[in-house]
Formats: C-alpha cells, sequence, structure tokens
C-alpha cells in the first residue's frame, strides 16, 4: 500500500460532519437542536465535530493530515471542481488519498458573473436576501427545458470514470464512496426506459457508459452497503442507539421522521473503517 502523507476529502455536510456538532448541547441540555432549530454559534462544537468526521478518523488511522473541503448543501459539481483543481494546481495531490463522497444529483452550481463573481449554489435557499431567490424564475424555466437528471449522472459517470484513470495513471489515491446518490440503482435501469425519453443512439451510448462504470467497480461500499443512507438504515436496525450513533439525532419530530439524519459518531467510524479496510487489502487503484 502506498504511503499517503494526506487525506483529501469532498462532498457535502456527510463529510464536513454537519450533525456532529450538535452532540455536546445535547449531552448538556438532553434537547436536540442544530441550525434547523436556531442553534447559536455559541452553542455549536466544532472541535468535536472535526475530531469525528470519517476523514479525520481515516486520516489519523493512515498516519496522514487531513484536507477537508467539504461544504453543507453542495453539489458534486462543486467536488469534483475542487477535487480536479487540487489535482491539477496542488503538489500535496501527489502524496493524497482523495475521498470523494457523492450526494444528490438535483444540486448544482453555477458561476454568478459580478457583481457576485463567483460560483455558487443552486437550487437556492429562502432567504429573500439571497440573490439567486431574485431568480428563481430563471431556475425553474432551466430545470424545466434543459436539466434531466439521467443525463447528468451519466455526464458523472464519465467524469468519475475519466478521474479514475488519471489517478491510476498518476499513482494518486482515489476513494470514492456514495453518500446520498443512490448510483447502484441506476445500474438496473433497462434500455426500454430510457428509450422512453431519449433518441436510440443516445440510449445505445447511455447504455456503454453505464455499462462501463458498472464493469470498473469504482464506488467503495460502505459496511457492505452500496451507498451510506443504506448503510445508516441497517445500523440503526441492529444497534437502536438515539443520538450519536447510525444517525446525529434519531428522535422523532412532530411528523414522525427523526430529527437529524446526518451520521453519528458510530457511523463516521463504519465509514472510515470501510474505506481503511478496503485500502489495506490492497484494492485501491489496483
Amino acid at each position: 500500500m502506498k504511503k499517503y502523507k494526506y487525506v483529501y476529502a469532498n462532498g457535502c455536510s456527510y463529510t464536513h460532519g454537519e450533525g456532529l456538532n450538535y452532540i455536546s448541547h445535547y449531552n448538556k441540555t438532553g434537547e436536540w437542536k442544530n441550525s434547523d432549530m436556531g442553534i447559536s454559534d455559541d452553542e455549536r462544537d466544532e472541535k468535536y465535530r472535526k475530531k469525528w468526521r470519517y476523514s479525520k478518523l481515516l486520516a489519523d488511522k493512515l498516519g496522514c493530515k487531513e484536507i477537508n473541503k467539504a461544504c453543507n448543501g453542495t453539489s458534486m459539481d462543486r467536488a469534483y471542481r475542487l477535487i480536479t483543481d487540487f489535482i491539477l494546481t496542488d503538489e500535496r495531490a501527489k502524496d493524497s488519498l482523495i475521498v470523494w463522497q457523492l450526494t444528490y444529483i438535483e444540486r448544482g452550481e453555477q458561476f454568478r458573473n459580478l457583481p457576485v463573481g463567483n460560483f455558487e449554489s443552486y437550487p437556492p435557499g429562502y432567504d429573500s436576501d439571497y440573490y439567486l431567490y431574485k431568480e428563481i424564475k430563471w431556475l425553474k424555466a432551466y430545470d424545466k427545458y434543459y436539466f434531466h437528471p439521467v443525463v447528468k449522472l451519466i455526464d458523472f459517470m464519465k467524469k468519475i470514470l475519466f478521474l479514475d484513470s488519471y489517478c491510476k495513471e498518476n499513482d494518486i489515491g482515489l476513494v470514492i464512496f456514495d453518500g446520498l446518490l443512490g448510483i447502484d440503482h441506476f445500474g438496473h435501469t433497462e434500455s426500454e426506459q430510457l428509450e422512453e425519453h431519449f433518441h436510440p443512439e443516445d440510449v445505445s451510448n447511455f447504455r456503454g457508459v453505464i455499462d462501463k462504470f458498472y464493469e470498473r467497480d469504482i464506488i467503495y461500499p460502505i459496511c457492505g452497503e452500496s451507498f451510506v443512507v443504506a448503510a445508516q438504515e441497517k445500523r440503526h436496525k441492529k444497534y437502536l442507539k438515539i443520538v450519536n450513533g447510525a444517525y446525529a439525532c434519531a428522535e422523532l419530530d412532530n411528523k414522525g421522521k427523526y430529527k437529524d439524519t446526518h451520521p453519528g459518531k458510530d457511523m463516521m467510524i463504519d465509514i472510515a473503517e470501510s474505506i481503511y479496510n478496503k485500502i489495506v487489502k490492497g484494492d485501491i487503484n489496483d
């Protein structure tokens, strides 16, 4: 196994460690309170979040430094942009194990011209002061006429295939696992289902990309499951822990849903262990 100096991680809130920063407040008060419930900055425990997120645990097990560039609510567009920026512009990349956690396909990112002059996540939030909210009609039109989840998913399969090939060629460690996307289910899509929506020539190309993607077997399982959500469900059934287990908080709200479905400490340990165990068995980049 290659000796890495860095674990570089990117993804959404599952990689950022959201949910862990509310554990200390719960332990003190017995009340679950997170960002949706108006918790203050003083009540958050960011040190605990950074200590127990899977990227830090994995870095510690490998004797590496952690580089975590994940951000809550962000997309695979952002993660891919930053990962490729890191590979192409940062000297640390050649000594890194890159970990990419996949998230919802509906999330996106756009560069916004001046006066913003920056990449911004979309769909926008519901804050009326947020500039993208003022452009909601444009976004709805874009989603209606130009966005299709299948096309975007296949585009990401291509990106993942090329990224995997590049990392193998340049001896850069790469781990990709499915947090929230559920990409494995898409592999069972039949051509007939695609033909209902796309031109036959496109369907043939799509099918070729899909088959190549699953033939390569790139996506890392977590606790034997194809994505983290399924692993969380399995852990919670086996170990019915209300706080800091499979979920940050499995208490039910007034709608009968878990108060915080982000991974708790136990699940973060499982993610780190799943990645580590596969690496030490020599499966990575073979």
